[in-house]
């Protein structure tokens, strides 16, 4: 897979922000652990980055397209159109994450009964969940660390008519192939009943290199139009897959119809075992960050199915580009290791930006990878994205420093400076909206809430970064952008 993932296809709309303080968690916490791990690269690097491919090839670093298909020329509905009721007396589902590399994120969950454990990539730039089944393992077109076995659960539903409607999930770079089906998902001691996903039979070549033993598949969070669903918006069949979250704030379960994201930082260490990170679930953790939290309205370009902020302005060491004037949007998403940025901006704007303070900036456009002289990380500007719709709403400026964006890491005794920045956002067909991408390099800075009230809204307040208790782990990841393709 690429490490990189793209073409995304949106509208445009406006965002309104709004700055209200934190509530604290609530009680009777239920914890769970997601696990965030690596997978192997298979472009090559120009001449002056070939010592770089080859350490990252030791490691098992690949280049993830997480890109799922979704044609928005066929007019669906969701079956549950109707907004779901919010659970008020409800609890929080507190998910523990293991981090590996800063690089992948894992959720620990089970399915089935007896439960069959598994671990999937949390990802909110899709919305369905997907397991590999044991036939595909034995007929080797998959390569999951577990996979699920239909014949062992009492409780499993084929809903593909006995396996005779396949459904097919197209990403950047590969596929994978299976039927629907039904079953108990218990996530952090919580069981959500008769929860929808696919069971993988076929993982292509490219999926087959990507995953390879690092994870069981995807669990998707991406907003598909909030509490109302889907309306009159084309899709394929996967976009009216419902989410676990949304399940589980249908079903009254969760204390906030919202879910909060903190994301540790393991640095050039090994693993994180436990404190990688946090995944909250009807909640917010103010543990996590400090001051408030920052909302703004989610655009609903794209028909409405990302978790989309409007972009109104960056900036970076005297240069700038004017979102208002560009068009601009971001999609956050977890499921995307780097943030991805239009290759005119990158490349026109931003790269000298970077090099204008003297430091050593080498960027490699088969790979899209860009290396800095680790030496040079004291000659690198500050970056800052303004977020909000300046005319109509409020805005509010999120600043990097180079600590934040650039992905240092040490193998076998080389160390190496990767900008956490590609040039991989894209623009709109039908609009000329450009699309960038805010992965795990913008979240680990921000603690982030996904909420679906007030019309759906993204919440940021910085969060607190704590070194945590490393474990020895083997040493390989997954560089990724995970994002839902639309085609408009």
């Amino acid at each position: 897979m690429q490490h990189i993932l793209i073409l995304l296809v949106l509208c445009c709309l406006r965002c309104s922000a709004l700055t209200t303080t934190p509530t604290e968690p609530s009680k009777g916490v239920i914890r769970l652990p997601i696990q965030r791990n690596p997978a192997p690269p298979s472009q090559t690097l120009g001449s002056g980055h070939r010592k770089v491919q080859s350490k990252l090839a030791l490691i098992g670093v690949e280049f993830l397209d997480e890109t799922d298909a979704y044609d928005p020329e066929a007019s669906h509905k969701r079956d549950d159109a109707t907004p779901p009721p919010t659970a008020s007396p409800g609890k929080q589902i507190i998910v523990g994450l293991d981090n590996h590399q800063d690089f992948i994120y894992h959720v620990d969950f089970t399915l089935g009964t007896p439960p069959q454990p598994f671990k999937s990539i949390l990802d909110t730039g899709s919305n369905e969940l997907w397991i590999g089944s044991q036939t595909c393992q034995s007929k080797s077109q998959c390569k999951n660390l577990h996979t699920f076995n239909p014949e062992k659960s009492t409780t499993f539903k084929d809903i593909s008519q006995n396996r005779t409607v396949l459904s097919n999930i197209t990403y950047g770079k590969g596929f994978v192939e299976g039927y629907h089906a039904t079953d108990v998902l218990s996530l952090a001691g919580t069981k959500i009943n008769e929860q929808q996903f696919l069971l993988v039979e076929k993982q292509d070549t490219a999926f087959l290199k990507q995953i390879n033993g690092t994870s069981d598949g995807i669990m998707g969070l991406a907003y598909v139009g909030g509490l109302k669903g889907l309306q009159n918006v084309t899709a394929s069949k996967n976009a009216e897959v419902e989410t676990v979250v949304m399940a589980l704030v249908k079903k009254g379960v969760l204390a906030q119809p919202l879910f909060s994201l903190y994301l540790a930082k393991a640095g050039d260490k090994g693993d994180m075992k436990g404190n990688g990170g946090e995944l909250v679930l009807g909640g917010i953790d103010a543990t996590k960050f400090y001051g408030n939290v920052t909302y703004h309205a989610v655009s609903p370009v794209a028909k409405n199915y990302y978790w989309t902020v409007q972009v109104n302005g960056f900036s970076f060491g005297g240069g700038s580009v004017d979102g208002a004037v560009s068009n601009l949007y971001a999609i956050v998403d977890s499921g995307s290791s780097f943030i991805a940025m239009d290759a005119v901006s990158f490349k026109s704007q931003l790269l000298p930006a970077l090099q204008k303070g003297g430091a050593s900036v080498t960027f490699d456009p088969p790979t899209n990878l860009t290396q800095i002289n680790c030496a040079d990380l004291g000659k690198l500007p500050a970056l800052s994205f303004t977020l909000g719709n300046a005319t109509t709403d409020s805005v509010n400026v999120y600043t990097l420093n180079p600590s934040d964006y650039i992905v240092k890491k040490t193998i076998q005794g080389t160390t190496f400076c990767l900008l956490g920045i590609m040039p991989n956002g894209f623009k709109a067909k039908s609009d000329g909206s450009v699309i960038w991408i805010l992965g795990d390099v913008f979240l680990r800075r921000y603690y982030t809430v996904f909420d679906y009230s007030n019309g759906g809204r993204l919440g940021f307040a910085t969060a607190y970064q704590t070194s945590g208790a490393m474990t020895a782990g083997t040493f390989g990841f997954a560089i990724l952008i995970s994002i839902v393709f639309v085609a408009l």
